[in-house]
Order: structure tokens, then sequence, then C-alpha cells
């Protein structure tokens, strides 16, 4: 019965019990020694004291009390050390508490560091009369020694206690930002996330040049990445070097700002994203517009150019988003990078939403999302093998496909938002402009994502009111002429190429060929690039008839 199936329990139709006698000895022997190490365990840490792990209550007379009764437990010697010229320290109440409060972090402390436990003696006092003089200890000077004369500068300035100094405040510094920004956005608590927010992104534009802590290295990265991938889209230098700038001069800046992007520190659960609650993001641009804005006048360097800190920033933690959605599709079966990507994607058009305003660069990166022609390749190469060990690659493909359609589409709806909703006209002429751009295959996105960007413009936009109506019509127009010099630009090579053509391939074969088809590469990638403008035209023409005029001006120039 042991190893029959259930109809052959059935048909024996007999009761039945396993024997758990064996079963209650084994699982009694267990549970003894469980219960042995668990007091081993207990008793040893007992022995210890209250460091390696074990937490004061909240209740400050229970810690005291605590603390006191545990008091009896200290060994009466201390542990000797691998090392007998590590320096020693008392053994004091002081020394104690600050071992359990710290959780044993202050045992191995810098002493290098004035700003931690115990570092206080890498520097000494003296007082003269009325001065106080601090003197670096000689013992951290030790063993440094130069090589060469050209050496001997650095060295000597790399050890000056002024220069010493100064970097430890700046590690301080960067340590003490890392902590707030890992509070803010971990913490429950909406009104405290702001308020840590404010202060991280104040102490991030003033501590300029401030290399950011161990928590923050992960964003900085991803920031740097971001940068360089955006500048393959720019064409102007000074933009670029805008970029680099920020990242120079402002690093814990670009730290903030592509924190959400990394995987390192995430929103807590607890913390929904609202419309009135701003991120760590959202603080740090609007620290940079308040200095854009600022009542006294720039310096002499950014004359003209006060608004560069917000403009660029703004450009940077687009870029982290759009760059966080590309990692996601260059590996679509690493669940963290999708993760990253769907979340900063979500937030998006909200963060986006509460700012004062949006430039053309940055609503530019956003539309780089909609670019899925890899992902569509890989998928598609994926769905053609049929091999068993292919199904849940090609799975996992279509769905970070149809993930990457969802960050497209939050593209689209951000690029809506900035078209409706801005109250600067410029601003919203750019946007205009950009989804036109869009919507006539200017940019580069996917076939999908253009035809939703033409229903954009012509069902969305363009019946919203007679403004934007005309700044649709004004930017579809630029965008014709642009095509129509393009023809004229390339009339030559294009006649070149098809004369080639023609003398290259067989008449027979030719006189069956449509007239308006291509004759060469050349004139076939000349009409590709022509033709989603002049279907954005001409659906214009349906909605005010008097464009045809213009239309047909247009696409009948001279060798156009």
């Amino acid at each position: 019965l042991k190893t029959a199936g259930r109809a052959a329990r059935n048909r024996a139709n007999m009761f039945y019990e396993w024997d758990t006698s064996a079963a209650d000895q084994r699982t009694s022997k267990r549970q003894r020694e469980t219960d042995d190490a668990l007091a081993k365990m207990r008793a040893a840490k007992a022995a210890r004291g209250l460091g390696h792990g074990i937490q004061l209550p909240n209740n400050m007379v229970d810690a005291i009390e605590l603390v006191l009764e545990n008091l009896k437990h200290l060994p009466s010697k201390r542990p000797g050390t691998a090392s007998s010229s590590k320096k020693r320290s008392p053994m004091t109440l002081d020394f104690l508490i600050d071992a359990i409060m710290t959780n044993g972090a202050s045992l191995a402390q810098e002493e290098g560091r004035w700003y931690s436990r115990d570092g206080g003696s890498a520097w000494s006092a003296k007082l003269d009369s009325d001065e106080i003089k601090y003197e670096l200890s000689a013992k951290l000077l030790a063993g440094e020694t130069a090589e060469d004369e050209k050496t001997k500068e650095k060295a000597a300035q790399k050890l000056d206690p002024k220069n010493i100094f100064v970097g430890q405040c700046k590690t301080a510094a960067s340590e003490a930002l890392g902590r707030i920004v890992v509070n803010s956005i971990s913490s429950r608590n909406n009104e405290f996330s702001e308020f840590a927010s404010s202060i991280a992104a104040r102490l991030a534009w003033t501590l300029q040049g401030v290399p950011p802590s161990a928590q923050l290295k992960p964003a900085h990265d991803m920031a740097l990445e971001s940068i360089q991938s955006c500048k393959k889209r720019l064409e102007d230098e000074n933009k670029q070097a805008s970029m680099d700038k920020l990242a120079t001069s402002f690093p814990l800046v670009a730290s903030c700002l592509s924190l959400s992007s990394t995987s390192t520190v995430a929103y807590g659960p607890g913390v929904p994203f609202t419309d009135g609650r701003a991120s760590l993001s959202n603080s740090v641009l609007n620290e940079a517009y308040v200095q854009g804005c600022s009542a006294s006048p720039p310096a002499p360097s950014d004359e003209g150019d006060h608004t560069w800190k917000y403009d660029t920033s703004l450009s940077v933690f687009v870029g982290s988003v759009v760059h966080a959605s590309e990692r996601c599709n260059d590996k679509p079966a690493d669940a963290e990078r999708k993760r990253v990507a769907t979340d900063t994607a979500s937030t998006l058009q909200n963060e986006l939403g509460i700012l004062p305003y949006l430039d053309s660069q940055a609503l530019s990166f956003v539309t780089a999302m909609g670019d899925l022609d890899e992902i569509t390749k890989k998928a598609a190469e994926a769905a053609r093998k049929t091999s068993q060990q292919t199904i849940a690659a090609s799975a996992a493909l279509n769905a970070a496909k149809q993930a990457a359609e969802k960050r497209a589409n939050t593209a689209l709806l951000v690029l809506r938002d900035a078209c409706l909703q801005r109250t600067n006209k410029e601003g919203r002429k750019s946007a205009i402009r950009i989804a036109v751009l869009l919507a006539s295959g200017q940019l580069n996105a996917s076939p999908s994502c253009e035809d939703k960007a033409l229903k954009l413009v012509i069902n969305m936009l363009y019946p919203r009111s007679e403004a934007i109506a005309d700044a649709v019509v004004e930017a579809a127009t630029n965008e014709l002429k642009e095509i129509a010099k393009y023809a004229q630009d390339s009339y030559a090579m294009i006649q070149k190429a098809n004369r080639e053509t023609k003398e290259k391939e067989n008449t027979s074969e030719t006189s069956h060929r449509s007239p308006f088809a291509p004759d060469s590469d050349e004139e076939k990638e000349a009409m590709d690039r022509a033709r989603k403008p002049i279907l954005l035209f001409m659906a214009l023409c349906i909605r005010r008839p008097e464009l045809i005029k213009t239309l047909f001006e247009l696409c009948s120039v001279d060798k156009g």
C-alpha cells in the first residue's frame, strides 16, 4: 500500500496508518539538538556582552538596566589581539556603550578620521595663550616617502595637515549626505521624507566637488553612463560640455538625480508616489531652478546662462530613466533591471508634471524610450526558434517587449502633458514640434510608436484649441520644407544612382515595374524619409482644406 496508487488504496477499502514512532524519535532528537545549539548561542552572546548585533530596547530606562545587568558578563581580561603593536583603548563604560550603539562599528573605525570614534587621537591640540593650534599625529605621516623630486611636492601636498583636514571634511559631509538620502527614500513618513529630500538637495548643490560616498557610488556610475549615452544624441558641443561640467563640479547632484534609476537603493513599499509629494530628484531640480531664478546677478563666467544648472540636471535625470530602459532592453531576462525600468517609467509622468518647466532637450530624450527596434528584433528571433529550450526565453522576451511598449506609451503621455498643460508659450511650441517630429518619423522610434504619435497629433492635439492647432500646422509646414530642401540637395546624387542602376539592370525586367517605384536605393531612402511627413500633412489637409495648396507647392519644387 505504501507504493500503490490512490485507486489501489481505494479498492483495498481498509483502514491503515503509518508507523510514526521512529519519526517521533528523530524529531525529538533534532529538537533537542536545536535547543542545545540555541542555548549555546545565547550563552556565548551573554559572555561577550551586548555587542555583535544585539539591539537595545527603545525605552532608555530598559536599555540602561540591560547594560548594567550585562556588565557582570565582561571578562576580567581583555581578549588578546593578533597584532601587539595596535593601540589599545581603555575598557570604559563609554567605550562599551559606543560599541553597543554602533553595533560594533566603533571597534573598527579608522583613526585617521577626526569625525569618527577614536579619530581624535590623530590630532593634538595645543593651547598657546589665546590661540589653539591643531597638529596632525606623526604616526599617520610615518612611512610616507617620495622617491624623486617631482613626487616630493605632490607627496608634501598630500600629507599637508590642511589638505588632509579638508579631505576628511569632504568625506564626512559626503557620508552624512548619504545617510540623509537613505533615510529620505526609506522612510514611511511623507513629511519626514520631503524634509530630508529638501535638506539633501540643498547640501548636494552646496558641496561642490565633493565625491559621493560608498552608498551613492552606484548612482554616480549610473549618472556617468547616462551622460555618455545622452551625449551620443546631442550635436551641440556646449550642451555636452554642460553635462560634463555638472558631473565634474557637482558629483553629488548627479548621484541624487540617478539614484532612482539604480537597484541599490529603492523607495520603500509604504511610500507611494503622489502628485503632491516631491521625490529626491524633484527636490534637486527645484533647488536648481531656485538658484537660476535668484535675484543676485550670475557669475561672469555664467553670464547669460544662469539656467544651465536646471536644464542640465533635467537632462541628466531624464537621461538616467531612458538609460535604465535601454539597459533593460539589452538584458530582457534580468528581473532587477526590468523592475527598475518599470518603476522609473511609471513615476516619470508625475515627476515631470510638477516641475517648473520642461525644455526641448529633455523632451527629445524622453522620445528615445520609443525606440523598440532592438527588443522587437530579439523577440522575433526567439519566436522563430521552436526548441523546448527557447520557449521560456521567447516568453521572457515577449514580456520584455510588452513592458518596453508600456514605457513608450509613458513617453507619449509625457509629451502629451507637455503640449497641453504648459502655460509657457515657447515651451508648448517646442513640445508640439517634438511631437510632430516623432509623428513624421524624424526621430529614432519604432513604427508603432510613430503611428501612435501621429494619432496623438491629429486626434488629440489639433482639436484641443486653435492655438495648439496653429502650432501643429506651423511645425508640420516647417518639417515639409525641410523634406523639400533635403530632396533638392539629394537630386544630383539620386539621378546619378538611377543612371548607374539602369545601366546594370536588364530592360526586360524594368518594363513591368511601376512608374512610381524607386530606381535606386538612394531614391528609396529619400522616399521613405519623405513619406511620413507628407502623410501627416495630408491628414492636416482634411482638417484644413486650404493647406492643400501649400502641400502641392512644397511637393512640386524644382528638382525636388
